[in-house]
């Protein structure tokens, strides 16, 4: 099996929040992934683990295959969305 893990971490500027996707985990014949995110305080975390099961894969196999990478590339186009904080009127000394 050929295993690969990635992690990139992203500090939010000061005034910033984020929403983070729910992780998603997947695990069958063709190999296993988990995309991950996390927050903490003003850093957000992604995570994405992957493991191949390898080998060659028969023609019958490949369909199968296919649709496993299709759902993996599914889990990691979602997207974190940050934006600033809402300042409100009443904290507004301008």
């Amino acid at each position: 099996p050929q295993r690969t893990v990635i992690e990139t971490d992203v500090e939010l500027p000061r005034g910033w929040g984020a929403t983070v996707p729910e992780s998603a985990h997947e695990e069958g014949p063709e190999g296993a992934y988990t995309v991950s995110y996390r927050k903490d305080g003003a850093k957000v975390t992604a995570r994405l683990e992957l493991t191949l099961r390898g080998g060659t894969l028969q023609p019958a196999q490949y369909p199968a295959f296919r649709e496993f990478l299709g759902r993996l590339d599914a889990s990691l186009r979602r997207r974190v969305e940050a934006r600033p904080f809402m300042q409100t009127a009443a904290l507004d000394t301008n």
